[in-house]
């Protein structure tokens, strides 16, 4: 029952989330909230200094002072390695419901997380130029921390709902396919992320479908994530990874948003593409 409640906790928690993501985008007074690094103009910060209305102000202040450093982006991928580090650690010999498939399904996720903590690290102590006067909100820290806890609290969670004496090596077809999915896509994001450390300061990248090809890897790296938690019946624990995946989905697509217009207003004519994350559809 402990573990049941948990898992309510992580879908509410990650519920709340995505409904603070969707208030900052379509409540005006509170767009403010989504800008960070070079999506904050000048103008947006004028504006917050001269607007007389209460709110707006109140915003604008949160938005212009209540900032981390860019830079502080490390601190989530620390956080995903070091707490899927310490599932290694952990033993689930007295799970709830034994069920051998979901178990290996949850090891995989486990592992796969524990992978894309590796690379994401490494990339930011490596490749990620952040600059020293980059900014990003408290409330995208605490977000993204949020998110780095919650998904791997949720593996733990399902493991100890699932566990077994030892960890089984029956993978499947699909299993297979989806690994090698996860792979290509660390790879192409991996890619993408290069790409962008190279880049002047605040040039246009060269991408050919959709602007923040990035984040469109991250949201197929957790539907991949999401279609091991289901694909062998769909019950609790599907749900908090469904949870995980819809907060992807929403903040990527979102913040994609926003990179998206800014190309357009920056670059004019020279920006050609379509689509900002999703092709053919956002």
């Amino acid at each position: 029952m402990a573990i049941y409640d948990s898992q309510l906790t992580v879908v509410a928690l990650y519920s709340l989330i995505i409904i603070a993501i969707y208030s900052a985008k379509f409540i005006t007074p509170l767009n403010e909230l989504l800008q960070y690094g070079k999506t904050v103009s000048q103008d947006v910060r004028e504006h917050a200094r001269l607007e007389n209305n209460l709110i707006k102000q109140t915003i604008g202040f949160i938005s212009k002072y209540f900032v981390v450093p860019k830079a502080w982006f490390v601190h989530f991928y620390i956080t995903l390695f070091a707490l899927s580090s310490l599932i290694f650690l952990a033993s689930f010999n007295e799970p709830i419901s034994s069920d051998p498939e979901k178990f290996k399904n949850l090891i995989l996720i486990h592992r796969l997380l524990w992978v894309q903590g590796i690379r994401r690290l490494t990339e930011c102590l490596t490749i990620t130029n952040f600059s020293k006067t980059s900014k990003m909100n408290v409330s995208h820290y605490v977000v993204g921390l949020s998110h780095y806890i919650l998904v791997t609290w949720a593996t733990y969670l399902g493991l100890s709902t699932y566990g077994s004496h030892q960890v089984p090596n029956n993978y499947t077809v699909f299993d297979i396919v989806l690994i090698i999915g996860f792979a290509i896509c660390s790879l192409l994001q991996f890619q993408a992320h290069y790409h962008l450390s190279t880049l002047v300061k605040y040039t246009l990248p060269d991408f050919n479908f959709v602007s923040s090809p990035h984040y469109f890897y991250e949201i197929l790296i957790y539907t991949i994530l999401l279609s091991f938690a289901i694909k062998d019946g769909f019950d609790m624990v599907s749900v908090t990874f469904f949870t995980a995946w819809l907060f992807v989905i929403s903040n990527l697509s979102i913040s994609s948003l926003e990179t998206f217009s800014y190309y357009q207003k920056k670059y004019k004519e020279e920006f050609k593409l379509k689509w900002a994350v999703l092709p053919g559809i956002l």
